[in-house]
């Protein structure tokens, strides 16, 4: 009897998964979603569609409606397609700069409280006036924003690819802020910008490209950039291949560890590296210049301005309970040069 009746259920929780299913036909796939605001505070939602018909061919379609919060903006766009519109598979959100120094934290809510959205995608802030503005670009030019936040990431160092939900685990820590990255639009062409820094919720500017790769290389998002010292005869360019980060506390001052394996990529006429003690004193300029990269960074953003985008704070609350009010920190940096690339010095 008992197998009748677990036969039974597995019908019946078969039945119901398929009545929640959703048919392809009937949703309209968002790919990338865009939030601007009106003059008098209304929000402006614009979204890429991918949308398929009865013989399964697809076309990218561009909506655009407005609403008193997010959510009705959204429900609005319905008004203009048939079909419903589905979250789940958005890849990129771009937001504008009057959302993102208002503040954030009213558009994470609505994501982690919608049900049919996923929060695995790629917030932007735009360098545009508005969001809408890029993501018609991006439908003009069927640009994949994943595609080229990789490049970004893995040959400029500029970027990194953090999802929604990464930053959120971060955001709600004790004593962390966020970076994110910006996009924009130059002589008609997407770029992927500079990150783009907060304070609590609240976008506070955008950073350097030197910056932005110094910011990714202490978070440890950084694939293969460049890193470029010197000029002309004393020019060095590396490639870094590995990168290890580590952050602690002793004495009540935070240690910076940072372990670098680089490949040369390009040297100036007085740079040698015909022998081990030459190799040596080219990690050693290497290893200084990040030293002082790391230094003015911290001192800038940690310091100066008390953005917590490495997280001091929540070091400290971690081990100490409180935060003091003047942080000391030391930088250890250790960088090895794992192929020096063939280079014989023939001058």
């Amino acid at each position: 009897m008992k197998k009748y009746i677990f036969a039974l259920l597995v019908v019946v929780v078969m039945f119901n998964a398929f009545d929640n299913l959703k048919e392809i036909t009937n949703l309209a796939i968002v790919s990338v979603l865009g939030l601007d605001v009106d003059e008098e505070g209304n929000y402006i939602a614009t979204v890429e569609i991918i949308a398929g018909d009865k013989e399964n061919n697809k076309k990218t379609i561009l909506e655009k409606a407005t609403g008193n919060s997010i959510q009705e903006a959204i429900r609005n766009i319905i008004d203009k397609t048939p079909q419903r519109l589905y979250l789940a598979h958005l890849e990129t959100l771009i937001v504008s700069e009057d959302i993102a120094k208002s503040g954030i934290d009213n558009i994470v809510d609505f994501f982690i409280r919608d049900n049919d959205a996923s929060n695995n995608f790629y917030l932007f802030v735009s360098k545009e006036k508005t969001a809408g503005k890029v993501i018609e670009k991006i439908s003009e030019q069927e640009v994949s924003m994943l595609e080229m936040l990789k490049s970004s990431e893995k040959y400029r160092g500029n970027a990194n690819t953090k999802t929604l939900s990464q930053c959120i685990q971060q955001i709600l820590k004790v004593g962390s802020d966020i970076c994110v990255n910006s996009c924009g639009i130059n002589e008609d062409e997407i770029y992927i910008g500079e990150m783009a820094y907060f304070k609590e919720w609240k976008m506070q500017g955008y950073m350097s490209k030197d910056e932005s790769i110094m910011y990714n290389i202490l978070d440890k998002n950084v694939v293969s950039p460049i890193l470029k010292t010197g000029e002309k005869e004393n020019l060095i360019i590396v490639e870094i291949v590995t990168n290890d980060v580590k952050f602690g506390l002793k004495d009540n001052k935070v240690n910076i560890d940072i372990n670098m394996e680089v490949n040369i990529s390009e040297v100036g006429k007085a740079i040698s590296l015909e022998s081990k003690e030459k190799v040596r004193e080219v990690e050693n300029i290497l290893e200084n210049e990040v030293k002082d990269r790391v230094e003015d960074f911290v001192r800038k953003y940690q310091i100066e301005r008390g953005v917590q985008i490495l997280g001091f704070e929540n070091l400290y609350y971690r081990k100490k309970k409180e935060y003091p009010q003047n942080v000391e920190f030391n930088t250890n940096v250790d960088i090895s040069i794992a192929n020096q690339g063939g280079v014989v010095n023939i001058w």
